[in-house]
This record gives C-alpha cells, sequence and structure tokens, in this order.
C-alpha cells in the first residue's frame, strides 16, 4: 500500500466487525490491499474473499476520493486480492489473485484488458515501473522465487492492448525471505525489493538486470521513495525481545545507508512527503502520526466518518465530541487521542446535523443534538436526557448549550426556539427575527440570558431573553457570507466588553460591540476562510483556517493584529478540505484541533 503523506493512512468511511478487521463502505468482505494515487484523487482497494469458500470473488474497486463515491468494481479475481498498483499516469490497475491470475483494469474505461495465469503464494507483489514509455507500460511481479517482467503494449492493428510473455530476470537468494515491499524509482525502469532478511534488492525493468543488493541487517517492515529517489526504510531490531523499530534514510544509486533521529521505537509505518525530500510522517503503534520535523504529534485518525466536532472542558479532562452523523464518540484529549465511548442516536431522527455541550459545577456534562428530521436530544453524562421529536419543521440549521437552557435554529421555518433543560423540555420561547435560515447560534457563556446567531441572508442577531427583543442586529451583506461567528470578552483597562467575533466565507474577520453598528476591529486575510475558534481566556487569542489549510492565529488585545500564520500540515489544494476548527486547553496549553471532508481529525500546536 503506498499513501500521499497529505492523505494519510485511512481515506474513506471504515467499519469493523466483530473481530476488528477493516471493511470500507460498499464491501461485503475484509480488505486486504488498499493504495491512494500520488495526487490524491484514486483510492483502490481489494477485498479478502473467504478463506472458507477460496472461490469467492474477491472484486478490486476504484474510488473517486475528493467526490466519495464508486467508479468502477473489477471482477476476475477470488480468494484474496495479493497485491495491486496503479500506473503513474493513473491509467491502469494491476491486480494479482490468490486464484493465481494477473489482471490489467483500465480506469478509464472499466474495461479489462489483459490478464494472465501465473503461480502466485501469499507474498506475491506486483509493481508498475515510474513512467510509462510512448503508450508502453512495464511492470513487475514478483514471488518468493523469481521476478516476472511484463510489458503492456497497445497494438493499432487490433485496436486492443497487448500483454508480452514475462520475461525472468535472474534473482538472489535473499528473494526467497519473502518480499515486503516494492518500490518502483523515477528513472522509469528502476525498482526496489525489500525483504524479511533485510535486503534491498535493486532491478532495472527496462533491460531485465539486476543492478545490485543493500544489506540492512534488519527485517524491513516499511519502505517509502522520497523525491530525490532516496528511500526511507523503517527496519525492526531483532536483538531483543520488545518490538522496536528504527528508520535509516538509503540513497540506492550511491549504495549509502544514513540513520534518522526518530524519538519513538514503536514507529510501525513511514510516508515521505511529495515536496521535501527531509521530510516524513510516520504512525506510532497507538494509531497516532509525527512529523518527522518536530516530533509532534499531527494527527490520530479516527476509523468512523466525523461530520461535526465540538470541544469541552470538565475542569479536570479536555474532551473532544465527535459527530459522525449516527452517534457522537467522546475522545480525551492528552497530548493525543483516547476514545472514552460512543453512543447511537436513535435511528428514527435521522442524521445529527449539529452539536454542543457544556460542563455544568455538578460534574455533568450535557450535549445537546440536532436533527436534518427537525428532532432535538439532550444526553447527560452520555445518557439520552430528554428529547424532542419535532423541535423544528424541517432540519435543524444549529444548537446551543448554556447551564439553563438549550437553543435550537431552524433550517426551513427560519425560527430559534429556547429549550428549558429539564427530563421533560419545556419550549420557553421562540422568535422569527427573518425569513432566512439560521446557520450558527452561540449562547452568551457570560450572560445567559442574551443569545447570539447568524443567517444565511449575511445578518447577525442579538437576542435578550429579559426584553424579549432583538437587541443587535447588523447586516453583513457587503462583507459576504458569514462561516461562523463565536462570542468573546476583551477588555479596555476599564472594564470588560463582550463581543461577537465573525469569520467571512471571503477572508475577512470583524469584532462586532453589540451596542454599535460598526465593527470596532476588522481584518482582510486574503483566503477564504471557512472556521472560527477562539481561546476561553479574555483578549483571546483568535484561530482562523481556509478550507485549503491555510491557518491564521490573532491577537485581539491589539485589534486584530496577526501573531501567526502556518500551513496545515495534512490539508493542501489537492486532498480534503477543512470543514471545522475548535481549540482546546491542556495543560495550560491550547491546541488546535480541526476536521477536513474525509473526517480525519487533527491535533495542532498553536
Amino acid at each position: 500500500m503506498y499513501v500521499n503523506a497529505s492523505i494519510l493512512f485511512s481515506i474513506l468511511e471504515d467499519v469493523n466487525d466483530r473481530n476488528g478487521r477493516e471493511y470500507l463502505v460498499g464491501h461485503d468482505a475484509p480488505i486486504s490491499q488498499m493504495l491512494v494515487s500520488r495526487n490524491g484523487s484514486i483510492c483502490i482497494t481489494g477485498q479478502m474473499g473467504s478463506i472458507e469458500k477460496p472461490n469467492r470473488d474477491s472484486p478490486v474497486f476504484v474510488w473517486d476520493l475528493p467526490r466519495r463515491r464508486l467508479l468502477w468494481e473489477f471482477r476476475g479475481l477470488a480468494g484474496k486480492v495479493l497485491s495491486l498498483d496503479l500506473s503513474r499516469d493513473n491509467r491502469f490497475v494491476l491486480a494479482v489473485g490468490l486464484n493465481d491470475l494477473l489482471i490489467v483494469f483500465d480506469v478509464e474505461t472499466g474495461d479489462t484488458v489483459a490478464s494472465k495465469r501465473l503461480a502466485v503464494s501469499e507474498s506475491t507483489k506486483c509493481v508498475f515501473a515510474s513512467i510509462p514509455e510512448q503508450d508502453v507500460h512495464k511492470f513487475a511481479v514478483i514471488t518468493e522465487s523469481a521476478i516476472l517482467s511484463f510489458t503492456l503494449s497497445f497494438d493499432v492493428r487490433t485496436l486492443s492492448y497487448l500483454l508480452s510473455p514475462p520475461e525472468t530476470i535472474k534473482t538472489i537468494g535473499g528473494l526467497s525471505r519473502k518480499p515486503v515491499r516494492v518500490v518502483a524509482l523515477s528513472d522509469g525502469g528502476g525498482i526496489v525489493i525489500a525483504n524479511q532478511s533485510g535486503d534491498l534488492s535493486l532491478y532495472n525493468l527496462a533491460h531485465n538486470q539486476f543492478i545490485g543488493t543493500i544489506t540492512l541487517g534488519a527485517p524491513v517492515l516499511d519502505i517509502d521513495r522520497c523525491p530525490d529517489d532516496s528511500l526511507l526504510v523503517l527496519c525492526q531490531e531483532t536483538a531483543t525481545n520488545t518490538r522496536r523499530s528504527f528508520v535509516r534514510k538509503v540513497n540506492v544509486h550511491q549504495k549509502t545507508v544514513i540513520p534518522v533521529v526518530t524519538p519513538t521505537a514503536d514507529i510501525v509505518s513511514l510516508r515521505a512527503t511529495p515536496n521535501d525530500v527531509n521530510h516524513f510522517l510516520y504512525e506510532t503503534r497507538d494509531g497516532n502520526i509525527h512529523s518527522s520535523d518536530t516530533h509532534d504529534l499531527v494527527t490520530h485518525t479516527i476509523r468512523s466518518k466525523a461530520v461535526g466536532i465540538q470541544t469541552v472542558s470538565t475542569g479536570t479532562e479536555s474532551l473532544l465530541l465527535v459527530n459522525t452523523s449516527d452517534a457522537y464518540e467522546c475522545w480525551i484529549i492528552t497530548e493525543s487521542l483516547c476514545r472514552e465511548s460512543r453512543v447511537n442516536f436513535p435511528s428514527k431522527f435521522g442524521s445529527c446535523v449539529s452539536i454542543d455541550a457544556i460542563h455544568h459545577s455538578n460534574e455533568s456534562t450535557f450535549i445537546v443534538c440536532g436533527f436534518d428530521s427537525g428532532a432535538v436530544t439532550v444526553y447527560r453524562d452520555g445518557c439520552l436526557y430528554s428529547k424532542t421529536d419535532l423541535a423544528h419543521r424541517g432540519p435543524v440549521g444549529s444548537v446551543g448549550i448554556s447551564l439553563k437552557y438549550s437553543v435550537t435554529g431552524g433550517k426551513d421555518d427560519s425560527t430559534f426556539r429556547i429549550w428549558s433543560l429539564t427530563t421533560t423540555p419545556q419550549l420557553v420561547f421562540q422568535c422569527t427575527p427573518s425569513l432566512c435560515s439560521i446557520t450558527c447560534i452561540r449562547p452568551d457563556k457570560w450572560n445567559e440570558r442574551k443569545i447570539y446567531f447568524a443567517n444565511d441572508k449575511r445578518e447577525i442577531f442579538g437576542f435578550d431573553l429579559d426584553s424579549e427583543k432583538v437587541f443587535f442586529k447588523q447586516s453583513c451583506v457587503k462583507f459576504g457570507d458569514i462561516a461562523d461567528i463565536e462570542i468573546a470578552q476583551i477588555s479596555n483597562n476599564e472594564y470588560l466588553d463582550t463581543v461577537i467575533l465573525s469569520v467571512h466565507k471571503c477572508g475577512r474577520v470583524s469584532v462586532w460591540d453589540p451596542y454599535f453598528a460598526t465593527p470596532i476591529a476588522t481584518r482582510e486575510l486574503g483566503d477564504n476562510m471557512e472556521c472560527l475558534a477562539v481561546t476561553s481566556k479574555t483578549n483571546p487569542v483568535v484561530i482562523t483556517a481556509s478550507r485549503q489549510g491555510k491557518i491564521h492565529l490573532l491577537s485581539t488585545e491589539e485589534k486584530l493584529s496577526e501573531l501567526k500564520v502556518f500551513q496545515h500540515p495534512i490539508v493542501s489544494q489537492n486532498t480534503a478540505k477543512l470543514t471545522a476548527t475548535k481549540i482546546i486547553e491542556t495543560n495550560g496549553e491550547p491546541l488546535i484541533v480541526t476536521l477536513d471532508e474525509f473526517g480525519t481529525i487533527t491535533l495542532l500546536s498553536t
């Protein structure tokens, strides 16, 4: 399996059976192989088939990652898909099955263009040469005893693809120790085979030649190619009883081996980044992914499909609440993520679209959830506390919660409603300030009698429960669509002011005083902003993020002066875009929590 480092190690929605085997949506059997194109556009998976029924089909699926849809389902292999590879022009899929069959599939047309019977084993690998030459694709199949070279070319006379007879490349003894992984070099014909004995064997497919061997002296666990054709190799120590691993950088042309310093000895896989020869990401056994630059935690991949996130502090713990649309998961945030519990939503309510939480001084954590059916539920410490089957006519647009009530906004009925925080919720108040969808609700945590919300008409409202009137209304038409709002407090050296922070999709961030019509501070960031978060302290730090992963840290003490700008380490123009960001403080240090379109949750230090 090879995966672009910016995509990381988890791509699509996963579920697990009782044996812990991984599935992808659309599969009816466990996955045996998965790879992702280096531009992040295609994911290819192969099924395990069935051990009890060795003739059972093991289809190969091709997924469109940006659109999250199935492109092709290829048949022909059975028992198990042993190995997969994708040509470097993303045109052909090469697959080997346990039914002794090699098949080449055309991704553009969905056709099977070539097939061949081979003697295979569980350790059989296949690999394309890096660069196709004039529509001629070279590839190799590596078994425990031989390396077979093939050529796939197009015949203009028959208007079909032809597969050449296999040519056997002379093998070496170390190859019989089961090939672990095969990597194609960028010269178009070079491949490197890593085996369990710790040898890296170099071959040239263009001339069917064996080049040489580099001995590492320890079993190879994983390998990946850097942009300069050097290799990152993960090896396992054999001298101790404990599972310890180390990384080496290998120059295959000069045949030199250089140690790479990593702070952990429990690495299970690694991936080079496409634009920096000295930077890579590595995954540890606990599921965390780290950066080689700082060795800081980059991300912990959550297996379930996350569609929303929320953070809450209990005073002793920092919690991350993950909305998976059919359940919410509670994760404890320390230096990493650890799932504490999962609570399934009632299926009759449909998908959860909004979630908010608050921790009471009585040691209880309350969570309010809004659904696309119009229902609202409240959970107390993981147990269903109350429910309202029809809180709104149509989907709930946003929810919020305070110490005494929950507040909901309708997407279709344009109404916001306040509910008592009791086991039998009572409607306290409702208002329809405008005929527009309510997209964001924020109770004022310093004054619970005030609620702020925004709609899709580019308007921000402040509502006073005492007077039951809208006391603040601001049109932001000239600023563009409102992506999010937050409530904060800033000090002017004499007293504290409650302010509204708004971020607009055009890249503008504004600070509003509820008693003035014009913003008291504003800043143009030049990027299309999607996310907003603030720290909990007075004069908070403001965090904004664009869908493309550009993150800005702003100070409210100096009227939105910029403190820091950096790029999200795993989000770029070619990968999943950011959809949400939150912030949580652990041990006095703020952590940025981000969510992208693939459901990957990332922890970043500020």
